[in-house]
């Protein structure tokens, strides 16, 4: 069963301890959007569209591997990076403040915030 706080928007806040650099993702900054219902997850990665599924268990989350569109698109130079982040499946995950907090074992650390 997962955490009914998961089901909503949130977009990257910062990555590493470091706002989000916005110049990277001129269409937007990436978002992850978690459906209750079937463990689905689906987002933005700057460019492209991506779904998936997840789990929960206690703390930790797991993104099981990301279907994405594969649109080109030019000057987009932090989707290739999250997209990676995102795939490395097994997180500790902490809801504080309307802030989503995604930490690796390998201590990457992922922070979105909660939007409308």
């Amino acid at each position: 069963m997962s955490n009914p706080a998961l089901n909503d928007i949130w977009v990257l806040d910062s990555l590493n301890n470091e706002k989000v650099n916005v110049s990277k993702f001129p269409q937007g900054l990436p978002r992850l959007e978690f459906h209750l219902d079937g463990g689905k997850i689906s987002g933005f990665s700057g460019c492209n569209e991506f779904t998936g599924t997840y789990y929960t268990f206690e703390d930790e989350i797991v993104i099981n591997p990301l279907v994405s569109s594969m649109k080109f698109c030019d000057k987009i130079t932090g989707e290739s990076s999250f997209l990676d982040l995102l795939n490395k499946h097994g997180f500790e995950y902490n809801i504080h403040n309307l802030h989503l907090t995604l930490q690796h074992r390998d201590n990457t650390r992922l922070v979105f915030k909660k939007v409308d």
